[in-house]
C-alpha cells in the first residue's frame, strides 16, 4: 500500500502542495510557541524516510572505518583547540588539563563533523535541484525526480539530523565548568579534604577550589605547597 501511495505522490503535484502545507503548519506552530508539537510534526517525514531507506542508511554506517578516520582527524585538531581554549578561559596551565580536554574535544569534533556532513549533502541537494530543474524544461523524467517523495523529504531529513547535534554542542559550550571538574580531585595538596569540594591546580602557586553545587562555584586559592 505504501508503494502505491508513494508512486501516486511521485507523479503528482500534490506532493509539492503537501510540502508547502507542512512547512506552513510548522511555522505557524512555532510562531504560536507550540514548539513540542511543531517538533513532532517536523520529524514525521524523517521517520518515514528512515523507515523506507534504512538499507541505504545501514550501507553508509557499514563504512565505519571512513567515519572513524574522519572523526579521528577532527578529534586531533579539536584536542588542540580544546586545550588552548580551556587553558585560556580558566587560566590553567595545560599540564593540569587531561579528561576535560578529551570531553570538550569530542563535542567539538561531533559539532564540526555534523556541520561538514550537512554542508556536503545540502550543497549536493542544491546542485541536483538546480540541475534537474533546468533539465525538467526538456524532459518530464527530471520533473518527476524533483517531485519525488525522496527528493522532497531530503531537506527535512538533513535539517532534522543536524538540529539535535548542533543543539547538543551548543549546550556543551555552556558546561565547560563540569569538564574542569573531571580533572579535579578531593584529595590534593591545594587544600584540606571536604565532602563537597574538589581541587585543581592553576599553576605552581595557585589552585581552584571548586564547590560541587549547580552550577559549580570556583574560588582561587594559594597552593599549600
Amino acid at each position: 500500500m505504501w508503494q502505491k501511495i508513494r508512486a501516486y505522490l511521485d507523479t503528482n503535484l500534490l506532493l509539492d502542495i503537501l510540502s508547502l502545507c507542512w512547512i506552513f503548519i510548522i511555522l505557524y506552530l512555532i510562531d504560536n510557541q507550540h514548539y513540542f508539537i511543531a517538533g513532532i510534526i517536523f520529524y514525521i517525514p524523517i521517520i518515514i524516510y528512515i523507515v523506507t531507506h534504512y538499507k541505504r542508511l545501514l550501507s553508509r554506517i557499514k563504512k565505519w572505518w571512513e567515519i572513524l578516520f574522519g572523526f579521528g582527524v577532527l578529534f586531533f585538531f579539536s584536542c588542540i583547540y580544546a586545550k588552548k581554549s580551556l587553558s585560556y578561559t580558566y587560566d590553567i596551565d595545560p599540564e593540569y588539563l587531561n579528561y576535560s580536554v578529551s570531553i570538550y574535544a569530542t563535542l567539538i569534533a561531533l559539532h564540526l563533523g555534523t556541520i561538514l556532513i550537512f554542508l556536503f549533502y545540502f550543497v549536493s541537494y542544491i546542485i541536483k535541484f538546480c540541475y534537474w530543474k533546468f533539465l525538467s524544461f526538456f524532459s518530464s523524467k527530471y520533473q518527476r525526480k524533483i517531485q519525488s517523495l525522496e527528493f522532497c523529504f531530503a531537506p527535512f531529513v538533513m535539517i532534522g539530523l543536524f538540529i539535535p547535534i548542533l543543539s547538543l554542542c551548543y549546550a556543551g559550550n555552556l558546561l565547560t565548568d563540569y569538564y574542569i571538574i573531571t580533572d579535579a580531585y578531593p584529595v590534593s595538596d591545594c587544600g584540606e579534604k571536604y565532602n563537597d569540594i574538589v581541587y585543581i591546580r592553576k599553576s605552581n602557586t595557585e589552585c581552584y577550589s571548586i564547590k560541587l553545587t549547580i552550577p559549580p562555584v570556583f574560588n582561587i586559592i594559594k597552593a599549600a605547597k
